[in-house]
This record gives structure tokens, sequence and C-alpha cells, in this order.
């Protein structure tokens, strides 16, 4: 308790000799001190203000707008890359259905030039066979009259040796046509 009762005694005295002088006196502040100080902290204030906070604020700014300005441009930018994927697929399925198309338009030609190459070649083929029957026709009736003649030949000679004297010139021919009937009945 003594402790208590000494604090409250001094903090009596304290009371009555700050009634009696000034507040400035008893901090200890010098005035002209004190104001000089103030105009001090008034231009450091305002060299602060005008050369480090201004340009500071502007530059945060600045860099706040920029940022801002990235997130949009990249924003665009993965819009752009999301309208890239879907017309790079657009572009795909299109590439399959025309690739699709190709390949079912070429198969087309390719049935319809074998049918036409088929078509021709049997005309071609049938082209060659009617000429073939012409000639073996043609060859068929020359030899029929190669036969006829050497048959005629054949028959005078056969029929010289028979009769064993030869006829006079129109019995000779007479016999033969005779012959070469017979032989063109029997045909």
């Amino acid at each position: 308790m003594i402790d208590f009762i000494s604090v409250v005694h001094a903090a009596e005295e304290t009371s009555e000799t700050a009634k009696s002088t000034n507040v400035i006196e008893l901090l200890g502040i010098n005035w002209k001190l004190f104001i000089a100080q103030l105009i001090n902290f008034g231009v450091i204030l305002l060299v602060l203000w005008k050369w480090v906070l201004t340009p500071l604020t502007n530059a945060l700014k600045n860099r706040a707008q920029k940022i801002d300005e990235s997130l949009k441009e990249a924003e665009k930018i993965k819009e752009q890359v999301a309208g890239l994927e879907v017309f790079k697929k657009e572009q795909k399925e299109l590439a399959k259905k025309d690739y699709a198309e190709v390949l079912h338009q070429a198969a087309t030609q390719a049935a319809a030039m074998k049918q036409e190459t088929l078509t021709e070649a049997k005309k071609q083929a049938s082209m060659l066979m009617t000429e073939a029957e012409a000639r073996i026709k043609a060859e068929e009736r020359k030899m029929i009259t190669d036969v006829k003649t050497e048959l005629a030949d054949l028959v005078i000679s056969a029929t010289e040796r028979i009769i064993a004297e030869k006829l006079d010139k129109n019995k000779d021919a007479a016999l033969i046509s005779e012959s070469l009937k017979q032989v063109e009945q029997k045909e």
C-alpha cells in the first residue's frame, strides 16, 4: 500500500505544478523548432507527393491497366483458340465428307470406265469374229472351187484310164459337165 500512496501523492504534486506552468514548457517543446519541423515535414510531404507518390500511383494504375488489358487479350485469345478448335473439327469433318465423296465418284467413274471398256472389247471381239467368219467363208469357197477344179482333173484322168482311149473334145466336155453336176448334187 505504501507504493500506491506514494504514487497518488506524486500525481497530486505534478498536477499542482502543471497548473502553474504552460503545457508546451511542460512537454519540453521549443515552439520555433516545432514550426521549422512542421515546415520541413510539409516540404518533404510535398516532394514525396509530387515526385514519388504521384508517379508511383500512375505507374501502378498503368500496370493495373496493362494487366487488365492482358487478361482481356488472354480471354480473347482463349475464345479464338476455342473457335479455331471448333473450326478445325468442322474442317476435318468437311474434309472427311469430301474424301468420301471423291472416293465414291472415283469408284463410280472406274465402274463406268470398266463397263465402257468391256462394251468396246465386246464390239471389237464381235467385229473380229465377223471378219474371221467372212475370211473362213471366202477360204471355204476358194477351197471348194479348187477342189472342184482338182476333182474335174481327177475325173478326166480317171475317165481316160477307164475308156483307155480319148474321146473327142465335145464328148470330153460333156462328160466333165455331167460329172460336175453329179458332184454338186451330192454336196
